[in-house]
């Protein structure tokens, strides 16, 4: 079930992705749980390296694809291999302020692509998922400006921003690329997924697999 929503949400992303990504050499993935959204982007990408970065048991859920390596890794310790392009897609809202600069801090790319939620907390289903998130995993849904504050805050200037699916697509630069944080040695594994429906507070919300962002539950669909 898992597998169909997330192919939903990504279908048709790819007219939304800046040209930059297409023009990469290398593209990771990071949280990117079975690959849906690699998997979509594979589809216009001809010679480009695919990377779909997730936690082990994750990783073994996805069922293989001849443009894609699944590599198990940890968005807050280890290796994470060096790319020209790196993806973020509805993972940073799963942790704390702090948390989300240590994750931009360690991206070894010169360019990152985040696809989240822009919330206006005057509407009240967007006040509602913000305090669902805060409750789960002490985290939140955050505004424009939020998310400006925090990308200022770990050298990443926003380049654009294009909305998708009730999502922005935020392409950032960073001034200074990063060299590899360690040798990017990965365990490679097959992977698979289950998925549950539930309705919380009038919302249907999804349940998807653990990332390498440890508190992935409930997502809205």
């Amino acid at each position: 079930v898992l597998n169909s929503y997330a192919d939903q949400d990504w279908h048709g992303i790819t007219s939304a992705l800046p040209k930059a990504l297409f023009r990469a050499s290398s593209i990771v993935d990071l949280g990117g749980g079975v690959g849906a959204l690699l998997r979509e982007i594979s589809t216009h990408c001809v010679n480009q390296r695919l990377i779909c970065i997730d936690r082990p048991e994750v990783i073994r859920l996805a069922s293989t694809h001849p443009k894609i390596e699944f590599l198990t890794g940890d968005l807050f310790s280890g290796a994470l291999p060096s790319s020209d392009f790196y993806l973020l897609s509805r993972v940073l809202h799963d942790w704390p302020d702090e948390k989300v600069k240590l994750i931009l801090n360690r991206i070894p790319a010169e360019y990152l692509c985040i696809i989240e939620r822009e919330v206006d907390l005057h509407i009240n289903q967007h006040a509602l998922l913000s305090l669902h998130m805060f409750l789960l995993h002490g985290a939140k849904e955050r505004t424009r400006q939020e998310w400006d504050t925090l990308f200022l805050a770990t050298n990443w200037s926003v380049q654009s921003r294009v909305p998708f699916s009730g999502h922005t697509i935020t392409l950032a630069k960073r001034d200074t690329p990063i060299k590899d944080i360690l040798p990017s040695t990965f365990a490679r594994r097959k992977t698979c997924v289950r998925k549950v429906v539930l309705p919380i507070a009038g919302l249907g919300m999804r349940m998807r697999p653990q990332s390498t962002i440890l508190p992935k539950a409930f997502l809205p669909i």
